[in-house]
């Protein structure tokens, strides 16, 4: 395999050599030099989404243990491993595809696509009585056996005293009821959830540690079973929690020495594909979770001290910045910067080519705080302009700042502030302190957008912005921000100084703003 080194130069057009430069920064911004449609499913969540969410995922542990047929589920450690009602408190909900139905149902009137989790650790909770004691660990009477497909003629509705719970059955239900996914219907199928971590989570539902081979063989025969049915609809896999997983699913018993899980599975994938005669994975999905830790506390969390702040403004640069070393266990294992999203693209393109990358499940912490809504502005922007696939996962009941960086890209307000849709090229000649995001508009080419972070915790930073020659004068530049002062995003009564084909101005620290230009 080619070195990880040759895939990260893809990415150094995107900024300007770092330069320390203190309380200023220079922004180029190049509005002829488009280079890939934004990312639309870049801006997904987890759960009942936030306004404006374009892909809502709904997976996580519960999934792995879902009974699609009964809406029973298994909380594993999350909750004394018990089965009970807590994805269908409502009885209505009960019921062959009743609760997976709801999610549907709510995603459309959001307008936004559906991703649901299939269940691939062989078995899903038989009831709802409550704790699973070691001695009724899977297989059991406590449990039901996940199969991919009924034998024979297909069934018009499920067999729920057959103890098994087929998966053919549950697409088949999907399609029934929503039509395909290039029809409004289910829009894309995840295989399984965070896989490496089943022993861990759900101790009583898969007690033995996962081993490659199992999780590949699943995922094809699973795949196989959602491409046939829906040739329209995307399947994701393999869900990985971290990088461990990625590196050798936690050190599995049957990990190879030669080559990474990740790049295992692609290549198992391209082959089960190719015997298929048809693509079976679409997305290659792995969550991101950031392992910083300051003062022993990881920055997940809702620590907002200077130094945390600090920490988790700086962390999404190991999305991308081939420059940016983070202090963490994983930088440390992975000899030098992270840089995920090329790491992973690499792979993808040695392995599967063709195939996209998703990040089903993220979060920087900090979800209430300014530095949170910072980190997060980042993340969007760096998924939208990579094309990556993602997925933000809620923590804490206050969403403020994050839901400020949701608004920022997607204009749910209808204010005039949200981003464009055409990636354009600009750089930063200070990157640890900024970073720039550039769109046009494919239908208005008059319309450029930029978004301006300052990361700092300690400071405010006089930028000036350049656009390159030939790009057109300014004739009207609005501007919307948030910051310390609050999570609302707020349209600046005294605009920016335009100075000719630019305009200078003072971003407060811990702040994120959208300039919406008007080019003659």
């Amino acid at each position: 395999m080619r070195p990880i080194l040759l895939a990260l130069t893809a990415l150094l057009w995107f900024v300007a050599p770092a330069s320390r430069a203190g309380d200023r920064v220079t922004v180029r911004v190049y509005p002829l030099v488009g280079n890939r449609p934004v990312e639309p499913l870049a801006f997904g969540v987890n759960g009942k989404g936030f306004p404006g969410a374009t892909l809502v995922r709904h997976g996580g542990n519960r999934l792995t243990g879902l009974n699609w047929e009964t809406g029973a589920s298994h909380a594993g450690e999350d909750w004394r491993n018990q089965h009970d009602w807590y994805m269908a408190e409502d009885p209505s909900l009960r019921g062959p595809g009743k609760l997976i139905e709801s999610w549907v149902l709510s995603d459309r009137e959001r307008g936004a696509a559906t991703l649901i989790s299939l269940p691939l650790a062989g078995y899903v909770a038989a009831d709802a009585r409550g704790p699973v004691l070691p001695a009724d660990a899977a297989p059991s009477p406590r449990w039901e056996r996940v199969e991919a497909r009924r034998a024979g003629t297909p069934l018009l509705a499920p067999d729920t005293n057959d103890g098994v719970v087929y998966l053919d059955e549950q697409v088949r239900h999907l399609l029934r009821r929503f039509g395909r996914a290039q029809n409004g219907g289910v829009h894309a199928y995840a295989l399984g959830n965070e896989p490496a971590l089943w022993p861990h989570t759900h101790p009583r539902l898969h007690p033995k540690a996962t081993r490659w081979n199992e999780l590949l063989l699943r995922s094809a025969e699973v795949a196989e079973v959602v491409t046939e049915l829906d040739p329209t609809a995307l399947v994701f896999g393999p869900a990985l929690y971290g990088w461990a997983a990625h590196k050798d699913l936690q050190g599995a018993s049957d990990a190879e020495s030669s080559r990474s899980f990740s790049e295992a599975y692609l290549d198992a994938m391209s082959q089960a594909s190719e015997r298929a005669g048809r693509r079976l994975l679409h997305a290659f999905d792995m969550h991101w979770y950031p392992e910083v830790t300051v003062d022993g506390e990881r920055i997940t969390g809702a620590n907002t001290s200077r130094a945390s702040s600090r920490a988790r403004t700086q962390a999404p640069r190991s999305l991308w910045d081939p420059s940016y070393e983070e202090d963490s266990w994983v930088a440390h294992d992975a000899g030098g910067p992270i840089t995920l999203i090329p790491r992973l693209q690499h792979l993808v393109d040695t392995e599967f080519p063709g195939t996209r990358l998703a990040i089903s499940e993220y979060h920087f912490g900090g979800a209430q705080h300014a530095s949170g809504g910072v980190a997060q502005v980042e993340a969007l922007g760096s998924f939208a302009r990579l094309g990556v696939i993602a997925n933000y996962w809620p923590m804490g009941d206050d969403q403020s700042y994050v839901q400020a960086a949701f608004r920022m890209f997607l204009n749910d307000d209808d204010s005039g502030a949200h981003f464009g849709d055409t990636v354009v090229h600009a750089t930063t000649s200070e990157r640890e302190l900024t970073v720039a995001f550039g769109a046009k508009d494919a239908q208005d080419p008059g319309r450029l957008t930029l978004i301006l972070l300052n990361r700092s915790p300690d400071a405010a930073l006089d930028a000036s912005v350049l656009l390159s020659p030939g790009s057109g004068t300014i004739t009207q530049l609005d501007a919307w921000r948030f910051d310390e002062n609050g999570s609302d995003l707020r349209k600046l009564r005294a605009g920016p100084v335009v100075q000719g084909e630019g305009f200078d101005d003072t971003l407060p620290r811990l702040s994120a703003t959208l300039y919406v230009l008007r080019l003659e």
